[in-house]
């Protein structure tokens, strides 16, 4: 007889009563915000990680971060920061060699980094090689399960601080292998979160993303397109649930298996895609205050990411962001009902066409984006206010605080705090209700040669002491 409650990949050994036939009565209490947060990151071998195929660096990229811990595996002993020789691979028979990488890390480093009022954030690493719903490892009552959700209860029970965030989820190799499987995914993967939202302490509704499969080794394959499918179509079947694309990813340690480089790129993305989900559920965009002192972009109050950014060092204001006309694109989410954007901008050259500023479009085109540049802003095709903004800003190479506001009806244009325009009726509200920010461009075009520092985005329209304040003025 096999005995169930012995899992030699985690070299643990479970209650017997975990798996009686009874349902479990737990209360559905919903996630509260918490500076101490604990993930869950299960699923297969790439939720694990490599066996050490490319580079590692220990002592750079790939250095613990005192914020980031992992709850080690066993169910009552204490978490602790990463070491430099493990990095959230913890030792499992016949899967690594403790000289690996896996994404947790990267994700715990980079939400942090993206939050900073969380002051650690704990991974509960669960994930084995080569397990699915078909092999019973992950359904309610399986031996993977119940480890996953007991050492995460047990952790939240020693640390009542600390708040359940959310899921890490990559697998699916293992139930691509026929059509049976596949076809059955789905509904598995919906039963497993449905049933972990409830049996994990403060775990209801609380938030799933599932990874991507290597795009090259799921090919033309019917089973594993099918798999794939669920994943890139999770919000369908699980409430509060999004993916995270890897399709192009291009290092890999095998066929089908992701290589060190990608891990820590995939740990990024899977913080981002839980960052926009959070955002989408509020229905409405956090605030965001971005600054650039350090040569990197810090939300100093939301979250979010400006996509390969360039920095140059100006002479009264520090480390700043160069826009060229080309601008950035960012994962910044804004409330097209009603908003605030402001910056300092100074030009470096002197204007041609529309010069935007910070721009939102849904989508290649203006059709439902809100623009906003020294050429005039507005909404959807309309441009209402501001078209000669470039006659009441300063000089070449003199900075201004600019700031334009909206409240669902009315837009405001603000220059070193002084309301220089004003426009009602100028657009109606988007159907749009979300859109991501670009500063400096709208859709990578019409862009300012200008510099841009302390850029803040508010989810409501601010009043003129605000922007008072906002300039420091």
């Amino acid at each position: 007889m096999t005995d169930k409650t012995y899992i030699k990949e985690l070299g643990i050994r479970l209650p017997s009563s975990l798996f009686a036939n009874a349902v479990t009565d737990v209360a559905f209490n919903a996630p509260v915000f918490s500076p101490y947060e604990v993930w869950l990151k299960i699923g297969q071998s790439n939720s694990v990680g490599t066996d050490g195929t490319g580079p590692i660096d220990y002592f750079g990229e790939d250095s613990p971060n005192s914020r980031v811990l992992e709850v080690s595996r066993g169910t009552n002993k204490e978490y602790f920061a990463a070491p430099v020789n493990e990095l959230m691979l913890y030792k499992q028979p016949g899967q690594d060699d403790g000289t690996g990488i896996g994404f947790g890390q990267m994700f715990g480093k980079e939400r942090v980094k993206l939050n900073v009022g969380i002051k650690e954030l704990a991974v509960v690493n669960r994930g084995v090689g080569g397990t699915g719903f078909a092999g019973n490892r992950w359904n309610k009552g399986n031996d993977l399960y119940e480890a996953a959700v007991l050492q995460v209860n047990q952790f939240l029970e020693k640390h009542p601080h600390y708040k359940f965030a959310g899921f890490v989820w990559h697998q699916g190799e293992s139930d691509a292998g026929n059509a049976e499987n596949a076809d059955a995914y789905a509904v598995n993967l919906t039963a497993m979160v449905d049933n972990m939202r409830i049996d994990i302490t403060g775990g209801a509704d609380a938030p799933f993303v599932c990874g991507t499969m290597v795009q090259s080794w799921i090919g033309t394959d019917v089973n594993r397109l099918t798999v794939d499918a669920v994943h890139r179509n999770v919000s369908d079947y699980i409430s509060n649930s999004t993916f995270a694309d890897f399709s192009e990813m291009t290092d890999f340690q095998d066929s089908i298996h992701f290589g060190t480089g990608s891990l820590r790129e995939m740990g990024k993305i899977y913080a981002h895609k839980h960052q926009e989900l959070a955002y989408e559920m509020n229905q409405s965009a956090p605030a965001h205050m971005l600054t650039f002192d350090t040569g990197e972009v810090v939300d100093k109050v939301g979250g979010g990411r400006v996509y390969d950014p360039v920095f140059v060092y100006d002479a009264e204001r520090g480390s700043v962001l160069k826009v060229d006309g080309t601008g950035f694109k960012t994962d910044l989410v804004i409330n097209s009902d009603a908003y605030t954007k402001a910056c300092w901008f100074k030009r470096d050259s002197a204007p041609s066409g529309f010069n935007n500023i910070i721009s939102c479009a849904f989508g290649s085109g203006i059709t439902d984006a809100h623009f906003w540049g020294l050429g005039g802003a507005g909404h959807d095709t309309v441009s209402g206010i501001g078209g000669n903004l470039n006659s009441v800003i300063s000089a070449i190479g003199v900075w201004d605080h600019l700031a334009a506001t909206y409240d669902g009806s009315e837009f405001k244009i603000y220059v070193n705090s002084v309301e220089v325009a004003t426009s009602t009726g100028a657009a109606e509200l988007l159907t749009q209700k979300l859109h991501g920010v670009e500063l400096g461009s709208l859709n990578g075009a019409s862009g300012c040669d200008a510099r841009l520092d302390e850029v803040v985005i508010l989810p409501y329209a601010a009043s003129a002491e605000t922007i008072a304040t906002l300039a420091g003025l």
